[in-house]
């Protein structure tokens, strides 16, 4: 009997660990440039986001998704980079960002 409870007990916190979502909403500034690149992700739900950068002088907003636990993908699946253990945010390009916010 008491190994069934622990075995429930175990598994249980087994599912929950599963289920737990990361959440990379915030602000990221690139490493060499010293904040002159960025990015900002704001949690629309569990897997979009709404991304802004800077382009051309000018802030882009786009819409972005989550794959994969940790990989970025815009609208069109292009893919823009992944989030590493750290939560550093490297792109498709291999500039470093860290989380400021």
């Amino acid at each position: 009997m008491m190994k069934k409870i622990i075995f429930c007990f175990v598994l249980f916190f087994m599912l929950a660990a599963c289920g737990e979502k990361t959440n990379f909403q915030g602000k990221y500034e690139e490493i060499e440039t010293k904040g002159e690149l960025w990015l900002v992700l704001e949690k629309v739900n569990d897997v979009d986001y709404k991304a802004t950068t800077k382009c051309y002088g000018k802030k882009c907003i786009h819409a972005v998704k989550i794959k994969n636990s940790n990989q970025l993908f815009d609208s069109k699946e292009t893919y823009l980079g992944e989030f590493k253990e750290n939560k550093d945010f490297v792109d498709n390009r291999g500039r470093v960002y860290k989380k400021v916010e």
